[in-house]
């Protein structure tokens, strides 16, 4: 069974901020119409797996506006194998909502320093650069309080550099002052359904076309956003405009100029 997901109903069913998130009614998203791919008459544009009912509408263009209803998220609370907080949101939810949650319902303190790290999927750092670059987030880190935001796919190196960072300050200090933050897409997470299924008395059934990326564990917080589809390209546009938000709100003498300062920095180490 995969390591990211087995959720804890105890721990789910006594989470101390669930009356908050139902105040708040975040939504999720979901397709509504199956419109097949050129490639692949039987899959939708979504990549999920459609009722064999579902008339096809061939003619039509797949949009997210267009071809998903939203409905209230049931997808919140402890990851059992992290005890880290998470929360399924759609990808128009109001990024000043989320702030709200980090900051007054999830209790992060305000952070000195916010690095938005991108990497790539597809490319290894070499070890010296591997080593530098673990000293140095730890530093920051450490020094400033800081955010540290990812997208939390685990086969990405920079989210597993980070995941690294924060177990080795786990480890050595039980105190611990910064936070490693991801913000990825729900439908890009490797077994993503198991945490909808809150009743342990219904089997947990493997289904198609859920995610094809395992989770970073070691980060502290996790928020997904739902645009409707699965195992779709993740540009990283959200979770940017998310960073910006979150300076923006935050901290006013921080601004998004830093923060994409340090995105190409890091980007450009790795190439």
């Amino acid at each position: 069974m995969n390591s990211l997901i087995q959720t804890d109903m105890i721990l789910n069913n006594s989470i101390p901020w669930r009356a908050a998130i139902d105040r708040l009614k975040f939504q999720k998203r979901s397709c509504t119409t199956f419109i097949p791919k050129e490639t692949d008459k039987e899959c939708c544009v979504c990549n999920y797996i459609h009722p064999k009912s579902d008339v096809p509408h061939a003619n039509e263009v797949w949009s997210c506006k267009m071809h998903t209803k939203q409905e209230v998220t049931d997808c919140y609370g402890i990851l059992h194998q992290s005890t880290s907080p998470y929360l399924r949101c759609d990808v128009e939810t109001d990024l000043e909502q989320l702030c709200f949650v980090l900051l007054g319902v999830w209790g992060m303190a305000i952070p000195g320093l916010i690095m938005r790290m991108i990497g790539d999927i597809d490319t290894t750092p070499n070890i010296k650069i591997e080593k530098e670059l673990l000293q140095s987030i730890s530093d920051a880190a450490v020094a400033s309080d800081a955010w540290i935001i990812t997208n939390g796919y685990k086969e990405e190196s920079i989210s597993e550099l980070v995941g690294e960072v924060m177990y080795n300050c786990q480890m050595n200090n039980s105190h611990i002052n910064f936070s490693a933050i991801a913000v990825g897409k729900w439908g890009n997470i490797h077994n993503c359904h198991k945490l909808e299924q809150r009743n342990h008395n219904t089997p947990l059934t493997i289904q198609k076309g859920h995610g094809r990326y395992k989770l970073e564990l070691n980060h502290t917080e996790y928020i997904f956003f739902d645009d409707g589809t699965c195992d779709s390209l993740d540009t990283g546009e959200f979770a940017s405009n998310f960073v910006r938000q979150i300076s923006s709100g935050a901290r006013g003498d921080l601004t998004p100029g830093f923060i994409l300062l340090l995105i190409h920095t890091i980007y450009c180490s790795f190439k």
